[in-house]
């Protein structure tokens, strides 16, 4: 009894004296050194992106369930009075402000397994992924999935990737320019509206009903007369029927508990400075203005409202209520950079 305790003492005064060191996983390499102190903490060595260790029909159906098993936990009073950007937000409008921040932890992995990937072949065929998962989307009806998947290509901090872009092949790129027009905003999300009418299964894209209700919201509920604003309540009342319609949807997928933990437990975390050094560091060329600009370069917090709210997320790329105004700076920046 003796002789084993003392070889596992042995074996811990080991791993004691090796857990100061950093070892290399076989097969992975540095960042490059010029990638700032925060991000190479973050990222020590070049990366396999996890993201791909998962089929993409099969991450598409997690993220279906996971959205929508907090959609349909959506109370009507959650979205009076555009409670859900209040101080007191997590309070009155819980399961609303819980579906933001998935929206935006979700938005925020895709785009740092993209950047986290400076080989462009690896990036190309992360690219190709997210793209699948959003087109899995999709096709069942999945519509808040697909505008993450879409809102999240879309950023500058993505679409400057020209390289990568040049590099998708035919059917990808056919598929991204469907995902595309169905989710321009042109004629107030026309395309997405006309599918929001015609069927009844399916999970929504809740960024447009805040931006609805925000909208009905500035109308007096007293009108200058005195009396009610009945057309207002008519609006609200038709914007939160269609909500509960589509929480009586259906989603027969089965629950995968390794790719829905990774989803809950292991998406990284980084803010947007950290995000947009990666994506220098992955493509450094090219005027910044001139590369691939989408008519959807637009997040979320630019269909919600025109004026800077408290976001419900760490990382204000994603807010669904905050402007990010430094991206303009740093375009600039870039091409004065690349200039010189």
């Amino acid at each position: 009894m003796s002789t084993f305790v003392e070889k596992h003492a042995v074996h811990l005064q080991k791993l004691w004296a090796k857990q100061s060191e950093i070892v290399v996983p076989e097969g992975m390499e540095e960042i490059p050194k010029k990638i700032s102190k925060s991000t190479r903490f973050l990222n020590i060595f070049k990366r396999k992106s996890q993201l791909e260790n998962f089929d993409a029909v099969s991450t598409a159906h997690q993220l279906t369930l996971m959205v929508f098993n907090r959609f349909k936990m959506i109370k009507p009073l959650e979205l009076h009075a555009q409670s859900w950007s209040k101080e007191n937000k997590a309070v009155t409008s819980p399961n609303v402000v819980a579906l933001v921040d998935h929206f935006n932890r979700i938005a925020n992995l895709f785009t740092y397994e993209i950047v986290s990937q400076f080989n462009l072949k690896k990036r190309i065929q992360v690219v190709k992924h997210v793209i699948s998962i959003g087109w899995a989307a999709y096709n069942y009806r999945d519509y808040e999935t697909t505008f993450t998947v879409v809102l999240s290509l879309s950023q500058f901090i993505i679409s400057r990737l020209s390289d990568t872009w040049k590099g998708l092949p035919a059917t990808f790129r056919q598929q991204w320019e469907i995902l595309e027009q169905f989710c321009d905003h042109k004629d107030n999300y026309k395309n997405y509206r006309s599918q929001l009418r015609k069927h009844i299964n399916m999970m929504p894209y809740m960024g447009l009903f805040l931006k609805d209700l925000t909208n009905i919201d500035e109308n007096d509920t007293i009108t200058a007369m005195g009396a009610i604003n009945f057309f207002k309540m008519r609006k609200v009342a038709q914007v939160i029927s269609t909500i509960q319609r589509a929480q009586q949807s259906i989603f027969n997928f089965q629950k995968n508990l390794k790719i829905s933990s990774f989803i809950q437990f292991e998406v990284p975390t980084c803010d947007e400075n950290e995000l947009w050094e990666m994506s220098l560091q992955c493509e450094k060329q090219g005027d910044g203005e001139s590369l691939r600009m989408s008519s959807l370069q637009m997040r979320l917090t630019d269909i919600l409202s025109p004026t800077p709210l408290v976001t419900t997320s760490s990382n204000p790329i994603f807010g669904l209520v905050q402007r990010t105004p430094s991206l303009e700076k740093r375009r600039s920046d870039t091409s004065n950079r690349e200039i010189a």
